[in-house]
């Protein structure tokens, strides 16, 4: 102990009660030397003997006069300080000694809760030895009982113990949460079993609405959430503002949380207040691995929020190409609107985004050949189906070849009739010169014309040389041809 408070022989008491030395101990207090000196924080001699289980000092100290209801800076007295270090003989001597069993350090603590956040179940057991009248349910002062303490910090054996010896289950903290939400928030299931087999409603609400599963599913903690699910709680439970598990398990990014309320029958397309499924949530947040989640587990990707936006205006909205192509092999449905009457075509045109709006060109020509070719009961093969960009060395030479068509053969206007004979729309056309401007933009809006038709052409299985062919006489530009 070195504090500039106590004078040499005090610093020197405080030390040899720290340290259990009986002897020195009886040395100083025969000396007459203040029994309940204090330190910087306001620890008196019993602080050190009660912390640190030297119960014959403890003995000594209380003999001589010692307080046991000194308290130190944070509130906590030699009772608390016995209890927090799970010296169960010094708490039980200081008991029949007539220590104040009901003091609390400045957080609301009683011994009962310094015992059980540090795990000491020795000192937990005082209550069945000693201590049948105590309250046991007795709150700290944010509401929590040692019930509550237990369950944040993960002492499921306690909390067992606590439920046998009757303390409730269903007492809210100031904040509205139950011990089974104080568990979910951190993620300790172990308690879950202890907590039903007590009769205690897995499925209660929070002062937020939420149930232990909107806790765990949005703090991450997956093995608390399949743990949970064992006791048929209800994956679909919504809060006031209809937000399910789910939901919060995308918001939040917890891929293996979202894997497993899937895996239990969770609505995959719960819509919440505003409409927003979970999908909606996982392209907003950017996540690729979730909405891949999503989309594989069967989600629907034309599902529209209360702005009538689908997770496809979403992509497009923010340039996000990665999940524009999941969203555009799970048949997101392209021509959809959202309140302000725009396409996700419209909305990647507008921002600008041109892989975006060239692969929703490629999805739409696609998915109507698709259709053209199922209504004459052909056989569709599409393989490998992609819309992203295409850099393969196979396709390099055509590439190249419709290159130096784009940009040194075609004129002005005729890109645009070409792009007419092949069946592209007028609404296409303008996404397409929606980016880049100026006299020779042309000549880029030609060249990525060209593309998305080579794409369609090697979907279809087309003949490109053959069908560039066709399309340059069809514009009458035969000596090209």
């Amino acid at each position: 102990v070195n504090d500039e408070i106590l004078v040499g022989d005090e610093r020197e008491f405080h030390d040899a009660c720290k340290s259990g030395d009986i002897d020195e101990v009886k040395r100083f207090i025969k000396s007459g030397i203040d029994i309940n000196c204090r330190n910087k924080h306001d620890r008196v001699p019993m602080h050190w003997a009660a912390g640190n289980g030297h119960l014959e000092i403890v003995k000594e100290l209380l003999d001589d006069g010692a307080m046991m209801d000194a308290a130190d800076k944070f509130g906590m007295d030699t009772l608390l300080w016995g209890a927090w270090f799970g010296h169960a003989a010094c708490v039980k001597h200081m008991m029949h000694a007539g220590a104040k069993f009901t003091t609390k350090n400045k957080h609301g603590y009683t011994w009962l809760h310094c015992a059980v956040q540090n795990n000491h179940m020795s000192v937990v057991n005082i209550l069945t030895e000693e201590m049948q009248d105590f309250d046991k349910d007795i709150q700290d002062d944010s509401g929590k009982t040692s019930l509550h303490v237990a369950c944040k910090f993960g002492r499921h054996e306690i909390a067992q113990r606590l439920l046998e010896l009757n303390c409730k289950g269903k007492i809210k903290d100031n904040a509205g949460n139950l011990p089974i939400h104080i568990a979910a928030k951190h993620g300790f299931y172990e308690v879950i079993a202890p907590l039903y087999e007590a009769d205690n409603s897995l499925d209660q609400v929070n002062s937020d609405h939420k149930t232990a599963l909107h806790l765990a599913a949005e703090a991450g903690h997956s093995a608390f959430c399949l743990e949970l699910l064992k006791f048929d709680v209800d994956v679909n439970a919504e809060t006031e503002d209809e937000v399910c598990p789910l939901h919060l398990a995308v918001i939040n990014g917890h891929y293996d949380v979202a894997t497993v309320l899937i895996e239990h029958n969770a609505d995959i397309d719960a819509g919440n207040k505003h409409n927003q499924t979970p999908l909606h949530f996982a392209v907003t947040g950017s996540n690729l691995e979730l909405t891949r989640i999503l989309v594989k587990a069967g989600a629907n990707a034309s599902v529209q929020d209360a702005r009538n936006e689908t997770p496809l205006h979403l992509a497009a909205e923010n340039g996000l190409g990665e999940i524009t192509e999941l969203l555009l092999l799970a048949h997101s449905n392209h021509n959809l609107m959202d309140q302000k009457g725009k396409t996700p075509l419209d909305v990647a045109a507008r921002g600008n985004y041109v892989n975006i709006v060239d692969m929703i060109i490629k999805a739409e020509r696609y998915y109507y050949w698709r259709m053209a070719m199922q209504a004459n009961n052909s056989v569709v093969l599409s393989g490998n189906l992609s819309f992203k960009p295409d850099n393969h060395l196979s396709t390099q030479h055509l590439r190249s070849l419709l290159y130096r068509l784009a940009t040194k053969y075609l004129k002005s206007i005729e890109w645009k009739q070409l792009a007419f004979f092949w069946g592209f729309t007028d609404k296409q056309l303008l996404a397409i010169e929606e980016q880049y401007t100026g006299n020779k933009s042309y000549k880029e809006h030609g060249h990525r014309m060209l593309l998305i038709w080579l794409h369609g052409c090697q979907i279809s299985g087309q003949n490109p040389i053959k069908g560039l062919y066709e399309g340059l006489v069809g514009i009458q530009k035969t000596e090209l041809a």
